[in-house]
C-alpha cells in the first residue's frame, strides 16, 4: 500500500516529505530514503526536527507548514509509532501519512495511511532492525532491485542504534561496512576524512 502511494505521488507529481530524526539511525534513515525517492524521480524533500525545541516525533505545527506548502504524502523514518494524535492532525490537513519505525509499539496505534514495522508483521521473522534497516527494506520494495550502494547507510544506522548485532543486522552491517571503505558517498567520505579513517 505504501509503495502504491508513493508511485502514485511520482505519477501526479505530488510533493513528498520525509520526516526524520536527528540521532545517526534517524539521519542515515533519512539519506537513504531520499536518496531511493530522488531516484524514482519522486518531488521529495526532508525534515529533521530540533532536538531542543520540538524533541522526538512528529510535530503538529511541522506537518501543519508541510500541508501549508503544497505537500500530500508524509513518510516517517525511525519515528511515528507512537504518535497518535500528530496522525490524526497529518488526516486532518489532507496529508497522507507512511509510517517506518521500529520502535515499540503502544497500546494504540495512529491513524495512518500505511504503517511499515518488523513487529506488526508475522510474516516479517526478523524483529530488531534499526529505523535504517526498516527503510531500506521499503527502499528495497520501493527500486524493485536490492540496492547495495546504500548499506553504508544501513551499517552507521545500525551500529550507532545499538541494535542486536545479529540475523539481518549482521548481515547488513558486515556488507555496510565494506562498503563504507570502498564509498563513493561524498558525505561518508568526509566523515572518514573527519575521523582519521581510510
Amino acid at each position: 500500500k505504501a509503495k502504491e502511494r508513493i508511485y502514485e505521488a511520482l505519477e501526479n507529481e505530488e510533493k513528498v516529505m520525509v520526516y526524520g530524526d536527528y540521532d545517526a539511525d534517524g539521519v542515515t534513515s533519512t539519506a537513504l530514503l531520499m536518496t531511493t525517492l530522488m531516484e524514482l524521480g519522486v518531488r521529495a524533500d526532508y525534515y529533521i526536527p530540533n532536538r531542543f525545541e520540538e524533541g522526538y516525533g512528529l510535530n503538529e505545527s511541522a506537518i501543519r507548514s508541510f500541508a501549508e506548502a503544497g505537500y500530500t504524502v508524509l513518510v516517517t523514518v525511525d519515528n511515528g509509532i507512537a504518535d497518535v494524535h500528530e496522525a490524526s492532525v497529518a488526516k486532518q490537513v489532507g496529508m497522507d501519512l507512511i509510517i517506518t519505525d521500529h520502535h515499540e509499539v503502544q497500546d494504540t496505534l495512529p491513524d495512518a495511511y500505511a504503517i511499515i514495522h518488523p513487529k506488526l508483521s508475522d510474516e516479517y521473522t526478523f524483529k530488531e532492525l534499526a529505523g535504517v534497516g526498516v527503510a531500506f527494506q521499503f527502499a528495497h520494495y520501493l527500486l524493485e532491485y536490492y540496492p547495495v550502494e546504500l548499506l553504508d547507510y544501513v551499517a552507521i544506522g545500525t551500529i550507532a542504534d545499538l541494535v542486536p548485532l545479529r540475523g539481518e543486522n549482521r548481515v547488513f552491517t558486515y556488507y555496510g561496512l565494506e562498503s563504507i571503505t570502498n564509498t563513493l558517498n561524498v558525505g561518508i567520505e568526509a566523515l572518514k576524512a573527519s575521523a582519521g579513517l581510510s
